[in-house]
């Protein structure tokens, strides 16, 4: 299990389209695809994604991935081979570069025996000069009960540019929904419960079962919920090309979800991760120079969203005064979409400091939220949005898009509660209503969001 642990072991490489790749002679049992999916497109390369496997008999295989402009791969397809493992649940991510700007691909991937996958669709972007209209379409909040989705399935007729997926690709819950009378269920158990919260607790799943556990989850988000049903989001992840940030439920909702908070002492197998306790407000700022986002099971559950997502590999972040940063993948990026759109992608949960929580463990959104040395973005991923933001204006980039996966608006007022009030017919009162809950910005991570649109303001 170290490969799962470890920030530098992604298993993405960077070939060239103009090689081509030859298919591996060796023999397997039949391949099932699961789906395909590509992301973090540029105006010249793409990362192009799949599982293969076949479930009597899982092992590794030999997988040529296809990429044309025709859509029938009738002529002209260029090819690259590598091969699925284990340890990544049988997934494969190819980095296809050389692409031409503006451009519509089709890829698929062939296994051994010519078993061939669901054909993608990805349009790269236009040069940073060019002026040129964007359309895309964004949402989250991927949770399980909303199986299979029905509204995605008019995803694919809209031709999008790219998707942004803005965090819980998956939920860690479990769905069970009473179905149609007669037609077998594919049903979705929760996940191991990875600790406590707000308390550490030594009680967890181990890293074992975070893998297991959460590999299904991704892979339930490509399968019918009956089985003679819509696949799920299997269609409209082959849509187009998609950028994707993670929030709290890939990282299971208990004390992972705090990257840059203090890790804590064993939980499950592992020696670190269960966190400490988010009532004591010595713990709001995580000063102890060790952190959650190099816990075994923060790195367990982040490779497996790496896994699951076509989320390009961008490297480890240098930063030797920033030990919250420094080391960790680089998950944050910014991307130019002609010369009106630029589209930055955060990463706001591998440095957060932790949730903080009343004595009664409910969020506290008051006085300790606007503690200025708590943070979100973390100092380096803060000091790069701003002068991102700053180099698209000096370049004069109009519309500049940035996503985060927790609310920066404030929705009511400071240190509320969500209104009781029920009205005349019947239904709960949304006046006046304070809902900033302990993850979104305003609630939780003051000071630094005022900073921030100070910033924006100012500039």
């Amino acid at each position: 299990m170290n490969c799962l642990i470890r920030p530098r072991s992604f298993p993405w490489h960077r070939l060239s389209v103009a090689s081509l790749a030859l298919i591996s002679t060796s023999v397997y049992a039949e391949l099932n695809f699961l789906g395909v999916a590509a992301g973090d497109v540029s105006d010249h390369d793409a990362t192009v994604w799949t599982r293969a496997v076949d479930p009597a008999a899982p092992a590794s295989a030999s997988l040529t991935l296809e990429v044309s402009l025709d859509p029938t791969f009738g002529s002209g397809a260029m090819a690259l081979t590598d091969s699925t493992a284990a340890n990544r649940d049988y997934t494969l991510k190819l980095d296809v570069t050389g692409l031409q700007p503006s451009t519509v691909y089709y890829y698929r991937f062939v296994g051994p025996q010519a078993e061939t996958s669901p054909i993608g669709r990805f349009k790269t972007a236009p040069k940073p000069t060019d002026n040129r209209p964007v359309h895309f379409a964004f949402s989250g909040d991927m949770d399980g009960l909303m199986r299979p989705y029905a509204l995605a399935s008019t995803i694919p007729g809209q031709n999008l540019d790219f998707y942004v997926n803005v965090g819980d690709t998956i939920y860690e819950t479990g769905s069970n929904p009473a179905g149609d009378a007669g037609l077998p269920q594919l049903n979705s158990p929760a996940v191991a419960a990875s600790g406590a919260i707000p308390a550490p607790s030594a009680t967890g799943a181990t890293q074992a079962q975070l893998f297991a556990d959460y590999s299904r989850k991704y892979r339930e988000q490509f399968l019918p919920v009956h089985l003679a049903g819509q696949n799920s989001l299997k269609d409209f992840y082959a849509a187009q090309g998609n950028y994707t940030l993670y929030d709290n439920h890939e990282l299971g909702n208990r004390q992972y979800i705090n990257g840059g908070a203090a890790p804590g002492g064993p939980v499950g197998n592992m020696p670190s991760g269960a966190g400490v306790d988010a009532r004591i407000a010595t713990n709001d700022v995580n000063t102890t120079g060790a952190f959650m986002n190099r816990a075994p099971g923060f790195l367990t559950l982040q490779q497996v969203y790496l896994n699951y997502q076509p989320v390009a590999d961008r490297g480890i972040v240098t930063a030797p005064s920033d030990p919250r940063t420094d080391g960790t993948p680089r998950l944050y990026f910014s991307q130019q979409w002609g010369r009106n759109v630029i589209f930055i992608n955060t990463d706001d949960r591998s440095y957060r400091d932790i949730r903080i929580k009343t004595a009664s463990n409910a969020d506290d959104t008051g006085p300790r939220a606007a503690n200025p040395s708590r943070t979100m973005l973390g100092a380096t991923q803060l000091a790069w949005l701003e002068q991102t933001l700053l180099d698209a204006q000096k370049a004069g980039t109009p519309w500049k898009f940035v996503t985060v996966s927790d609310p920066i608006d404030q929705i009511g007022p400071i240190g509320g509660a969500l209104s009781g009030v029920v009205n005349s017919s019947g239904n709960p009162s949304y006046s006046p209503v304070s809902s900033d809950g302990g993850k979104s910005w305003i609630g939780g991570y003051r000071a630094e969001r005022n900073a921030l649109l100070k910033f924006i303001a100012d500039h």
